[in-house]
């Protein structure tokens, strides 16, 4: 009968056992209206059974189980709140914030420890892509994760002082346009040697109706690549943050501590789990605990392959997508020779020069060129003798490529004498084939070598022919 299958497909037993119960009881029943209008009540009170039957497990699920968000956070319409000292611009072709900022104070640091206030600290105001403030919406738990790159140290030169400060927070104020106020969430303090490398910076901020703020402070230019902002339910029980990394971008995300991983998804490409090690050594972890950083591995398919490329020049690798059996790209870096792509990081085997399957990561070989230079003096592009009142005589004269020099000097050896504003000799500034003084830049070691023939000595056994390196501290482009 209709009811006997409705009460057995949705519902548990015991509503079944309900339903023969009053329906049992209604055959009992004459054809009366009352009967009928008996075994409607019957019917009615078998639906209201079932309704709380399996509307309450339901409800419980709901709760137990908040759903986490993303918000999307718009570079492009950030404030620079605090502009004293600094400059930001975006970049709209790459969609990243760039900033310059030189606040030198000293060692006395304008961003303290988790929990400080910082009233001098330089601010970002941020806001989603319709133009809204972001603010800390109560109710809710925010994973906030800052990727950002250090590009130099913007004139700054001491190792202990003025250097950079990232962090993240929110204004006290409560206002979008207040300073002095920013309450630190996650702080980084960095090292003069960090430049040149990439960062992130993450924060769980408990929702308090208060905006979202960036700080930072000292002297470098740095740039901000993404800011990334995952919410939960305030109530979600069993809640820990886990920062997944992909493709070299950071981010926390909420997830239920214990629980399944999130999955990724990406056009041609497969996803083959989540790793503790940027190799992708060890085992493959496919639970989330707190405070887990984990990089995610894909692999291609059909004839794509995604490689990931170790170059030794930048900070981190990057994935590149290669065809089977594709002949792979050769690098180029200043002052060294490229020797191959290999498998390994000790370089192991003979190298690669073809993408093919099996190969998940290749690393660059390099052989440091030797750093000596050479530099060809070109002796037409000076004719002049830098004479003294002892050498006043002197001369010299060019034969094509060749310079005469009839030296007329009678004083000590070159070994005994003293630099002085007037020397005892005759001098010959050296330039190159572009005409320009030859400079001896500082920290750099020179080699210098000449070819020369001594034709005739007018001068009695006791007077001999020196020849002399030294270094001419005039700076201008005259030399007298």
């Amino acid at each position: 009968m209709p009811n006997q299958r409705f009460g057995a497909e949705i519902t548990h037993i015991c509503v079944i056992s309900t339903f023969y119960s009053h329906y049992n009881k209604t055959l009992c029943y004459s054809k009366e209206e009352s009967g009928l209008k008996r075994l409607l009540s019957a019917l009615l009170a078998g639906m209201l059974l079932l309704t709380a039957v399996i509307s309450a497990p339901f409800a419980a699920a709901v709760n137990n189980n908040p759903t986490a968000t993303d918000r999307v956070i718009d570079l492009s319409k950030s404030d620079l709140l605090v502009k004293s000292d600094t400059a930001m611009t975006y970049d709209t072709e790459s969609g990243i914030l760039k900033l310059s900022v030189q606040q030198w104070y000293g060692s006395n640091k304008p961003i303290r420890a988790v929990g400080s206030t910082s009233t001098w600290c330089k601010e970002i105001g941020l806001k989603y892509a319709d133009g809204a403030l972001v603010r800390l919406e109560s109710g809710k738990r925010y994973a906030v994760t800052l990727n950002y790159k250090i590009v130099n140290n913007n004139g700054n030169a001491s190792a202990t002082n003025h250097l950079l400060q990232v962090a993240i927070g929110y204004d006290g104020n409560g206002s979008p346009t207040s300073t002095g106020a920013f309450y630190v969430a996650a702080v980084k303090n960095h090292a003069k040697a960090d430049k040149g490398n990439s960062y992130y910076l993450n924060a769980e901020i408990a929702g308090n109706g208060k905006p979202l703020r960036i700080g930072f402070s000292g002297v470098a230019q740095f740039e901000i690549t993404s800011i990334l902002l995952h919410t939960v339910d305030a109530a979600a029980e069993n809640q820990v943050t886990v920062v997944y990394c992909d493709d070299g971008e950071y981010k926390a995300e909420f997830a239920e501590e214990g629980g399944a991983l999130k999955v990724p998804v990406k056009d041609g490409r497969q996803f083959a789990g989540w790793y503790s090690a940027p190799d992708f050594s060890g085992e493959k972890v496919t639970a989330a605990t707190a405070g887990a950083v984990l990089y995610a591995k894909w692999i291609g398919t059909g004839d794509d392959l995604f490689i990931k490329i170790h170059d030794g020049i930048t900070d981190s690798p990057k994935v590149v997508k290669y065809k089977k059996g594709q002949i792979l790209d050769e690098p180029s870096r200043a002052g060294f020779k490229f020797l191959g792509w290999y498998k390994y990081s000790g370089f192991l085997g003979r190298p690669i020069t073809k993408a093919a399957e099996g190969i998940e990561d290749l690393y660059a070989k390099w052989e440091e060129i030797d750093p000596k230079l050479d530099t060809d003096v070109d002796l037409t592009k000076n004719s002049k003798i830098i004479t003294t009142e002892t050498s006043a005589d002197s001369k010299l004269t060019l034969k094509g490529a060749k310079a005469v020099f009839d030296i007329y000097a009678y004083s000590r050896k070159l070994s005994d004498s003293v630099p002085t504003e007037v020397t005892w000799f005759p001098g010959y500034n050296f330039k190159d084939s572009n005409n320009n003084w030859i400079k001896l830049e500082q920290g750099q070691t020179y080699t210098f070598e000449t070819v020369y023939r001594v034709d005739k000595v007018a001068a009695g056994d006791n007077v001999g022919i020196q020849i002399g390196y030294g270094v001419d501290y005039q700076l201008g482009t005259n030399r007298t």
